[in-house]
Parts: structure tokens; sequence; C-alpha cells
């Protein structure tokens, strides 16, 4: 994959649960099955790696708690020197 002033993932893990589907740099919605132990603090257990290392990935909400099903966070990557921005969508549900 190119590196440079791009605002995509290069990878998206999360250390618990799992997500509905392997994560495909041209996806930008996926649904992530939790525990039913899980539920806030959420951001401490997702990786969102960008594409280009001087791009910033941020957690919208930044404290993310699961309350009711279709509960949805974006992941907001930016690289400022190109003023571009990506969002991938985590839907969040549990076993």
């Amino acid at each position: 994959r190119q590196k440079g002033n791009v605002a995509t993932l290069d990878n998206l893990e999360v250390s618990e649960g799992d997500l509905n589907i392997p994560f495909d740099k041209d996806t930008t919605e996926y649904t992530w099955i939790l525990p039913s132990d899980k539920s806030t603090d959420l951001q401490n257990y997702v990786t969102a790696t960008p594409t280009d290392p001087s791009a910033t990935v941020q957690y919208v909400p930044t404290s993310i708690s699961y309350s009711a099903v279709g509960d949805k966070f974006d992941i907001v990557v930016n690289k400022s020197a190109s003023f571009a921005t990506s969002t991938p969508v985590i839907s969040v549900s549990t076993l």
C-alpha cells in the first residue's frame, strides 16, 4: 500500500470480541460483536492504524460505551497536510 498524504486505515483490530468481517481498506462499516460483560471504555479494545504514520486517529465519541443495539462510533483518520479525512463506522452489538 502506498503511504503518503492519505487519510485511510492500514489496519483495524479489536482485542475483545470480533469484527463481523475481516479488515479491508475499502470497507467503511463494520459491526463489532462484543462479549456481554464489556460495555464501557471500549476505545481501550480498538487499535486503528493509519496508512500514513503522520496521520491522526480519533474515536468519536472519545469514550465509547455500549448501551443499545445499533450504537455506533466513528474512527476519524485525519491527514491535515492534505486536508483529507476518512471515517470508518463501527456498530456495536453483544453476543
